[in-house]
């Protein structure tokens, strides 16, 4: 991950949300070219709040994010963190191109996590 990729990502996790929206905007504006730096994000850093945020940009991205479908989808299931399996439903409809074959997952996630945020979905 070069310095600026870091940069940008230390932006996205800041407390100010100015400062959050600018660095989503700017990984927005690289469309699909942002994801598989996005993806290496996820490889190297293991911090919650980085999942959630890069999660929250993949669900602006849209379909364009397809190629987040399995970290996503693994992240509903396995994830420590209550928030980011909480997003991960609704990222996944966003950038799935065939959400209808997630079904099956999404219940199952729900059937197996007990968590109050995540049976709200």
């Amino acid at each position: 991950m070069n310095k600026m990729v870091r940069e940008i990502i230390e932006r996205l996790i800041d407390d100010d949300m100015v400062t959050r929206m600018a660095a989503k905007y700017e990984f927005l504006g690289k469309g699909e070219a942002a994801v598989p730096v996005l993806l290496t994000v996820l490889e190297k850093d293991e911090r919650e709040v980085v999942r959630y945020w890069v999660y929250d940009v993949f669900g602006g991205l849209k379909t364009q994010a397809k190629d987040a479908v399995p970290i996503v989808l693994k992240s509903l299931i396995e994830d420590d963190s209550e928030r980011v399996r909480a997003i991960s439903p609704g990222v996944l409809l966003e950038i799935s191109e065939n959400f209808e074959d997630l079904v099956p997952v999404l219940l199952t996630a729900k059937n197996k996590d007990k968590s109050d945020r995540v049976q709200d979905l």
